[in-house]
């Protein structure tokens, strides 16, 4: 009311006569009701006066009810149906108006009396009963409607209604069907149901068409001749190029700052350093390859073909995309665990490298690099160079408690002979520098005992020949010089 007096009136008036005025209009604070209260204290800050007129002559608040009018309007209304889930008034078909339409409809009215008494051979020349002719043993008469097994048949003139109330869901045209085989059949049901499902809203929310067959990138021939590159769309806030090898399914996955042709190309620059340059590199549409940056790339790298895949159609790059799903994999991981992406990351990567792959059977590493990479899970195996080692060892030990020959100043020796049919020479030397066991220190710290003792024969006592017979350069003269003491 406050409202009204602020804007509008100086004076209101009202016809609840039992209303206290006069409290409104000088409140006191006796008043026991709080609700009077709060709004003689509202209106306190206006200047009003309320007056009480009689109902009979308060026209003026509602006078499309209260004014009297000349003549006199007839109440009576016809009575009418009202649906209260349709926008739209629907004619509902009932079986009495099924009963009616087949009555005067020219083919069924004639089912309709051929199925109470019979056919006729007559009946098989006329085209539109065939269909009817075709399921005489299975049509029958209820209330006068004809029925196809438990399928009312629906006389032309009400195909319409159906189709509508049929349609009215905007159903898929499978469901029409069969909702339709369930209560009505009547000739050509299906084709009608089909012109109808191809209204605006049903084209609209049509499911897409099924895939096309698969065509499967020819396999290469060798590691790293054919390369499929894409970018992993912005996930957790990072940005991925990733790049993957048809031949061994090896990944190679790069974070990056920047999406532009000039940081792409220095990924590719870089990797390539690493791997070599492929023969055909599959990308995507993406302006990073479509770029005259990354055309002159490919350009001076001749050796090298670019394809790029068509638009909206990321299962033609299948091989990149299956590493993209690994990655995001790995980044939701990282989210979970609350790690560092990039070490969960590696790790995702490290485990994909050594793992068979499910077409190749064999590890990508293994396939491009020709063994497999090196991780904790190797800890399990028995060591082979273990093995070996401790083989050595016992071999070294079982000829330990062998005397190692040791020539001496003045003894006579036959030297090997490398150069002729005889093992032996048949000259006699004499020993010019006592000669010892050489000793040599290997990788592995274990001593190795020169074979130069080998080359010589202790001999019986001969003649020796004297220094101008003796042959110049021979194996025991130079043998002799580098042989000396260890230190």
């Amino acid at each position: 009311m406050y409202s009204i007096v602020s804007d509008i009136a100086k004076k209101v008036h009202v016809d609840y006569k039992s209303l206290p005025i006069g409290f409104l209009v000088q409140p006191r604070e006796t008043c026991s009701s709080a609700r009077l209260q709060r709004w003689a204290l509202k209106l306190a800050s206006y200047n009003y006066n309320i007056e009480y007129r009689n109902t009979a002559a308060h026209v003026d608040a509602d006078s499309m009810s209260r004014v009297p009018l000349a003549t006199k309007v007839n109440c009576d209304s016809e009575v009418v149906n009202c649906y209260l889930f349709e926008t739209d008034i629907l004619t509902t078909v009932t079986h009495q108006m099924i009963k009616k339409k087949t009555a005067v409809d020219p083919i069924l009215s004639k089912v309709l009396i051929y199925a109470q008494y019979g056919w006729s051979s007559t009946d098989e020349c006329d085209p539109s009963l065939q269909p009817f002719l075709q399921r005489r043993d299975e049509i029958s008469i209820e209330q006068g409607c004809v029925l196809w097994e438990l399928s009312v048949i629906i006389p032309t003139a009400l195909q319409g209604d159906i189709l509508r109330e049929l349609h009215e869901t905007h159903l898929d045209m499978t469901i029409m069907k069969v909702v339709a085989r369930s209560y009505v059949w009547w000739p050509n049901l299906d084709k009608q149901i089909k012109g109808v499902s191809s209204c605006q809203v049903c084209q609209s929310m049509k499911a897409d068409p099924p895939t096309a067959q698969i065509h499967p990138w020819t396999f290469p021939s060798k590691p790293w001749s054919k390369l499929h590159a894409d970018f992993a769309s912005p996930f957790l806030g990072k940005m991925y190029f990733v790049l993957v090898d048809a031949y061994s399914k090896y990944p190679e996955v790069v974070q990056m700052k920047s999406t532009t042709a000039e940081a792409t190309v220095k990924v590719l620059r870089e990797v390539f350093s690493r791997h070599g340059l492929p023969e055909i590199l599959v990308s995507g549409n993406g302006p990073q390859f479509t770029s005259k940056e990354f055309a002159d790339f490919c350009l001076n790298n001749r050796y090298f073909a670019s394809y790029i895949l068509s638009i909206y159609k990321p299962s033609t790059n299948g091989q990149a995309e299956r590493v993209v799903q690994v990655l995001k994999s790995a980044l939701r991981q990282a989210e979970v665990l609350k790690q560092d992406a990039e070490t969960v990351l590696q790790r995702y990567l490290l485990s994909y490298r050594i793992t068979p792959h499910s077409t190749t059977r064999i590890a990508p590493s293994v396939l491009l690099m020709g063994r497999k990479l090196h991780t904790r899970l190797d800890l399990i195996f028995p060591s082979f160079t273990k093995k070996v080692q401790v083989a050595q060892e016992f071999m070294a030990n079982r000829t330990v408690s062998r005397v190692c020959r040791v020539l001496k100043l003045g003894d006579s020796v036959q030297v090997r002979n490398y150069r002729g049919k005889e093992k032996w020479e048949q000259d006699v030397y004499p020993i010019m520098n006592e000669v010892e066991p050489q000793i040599s220190e290997t990788e592995n710290a274990s001593p190795t005992v020169s074979e130069v003792l080998g080359q010589f024969q202790g001999s019986p006592n001969k003649t020796i020949p004297s220094p101008n017979e003796r042959l110049p350069g021979s194996c025991f003269q130079e043998i002799s010089r580098t042989t000396k003491k260890p230190s």
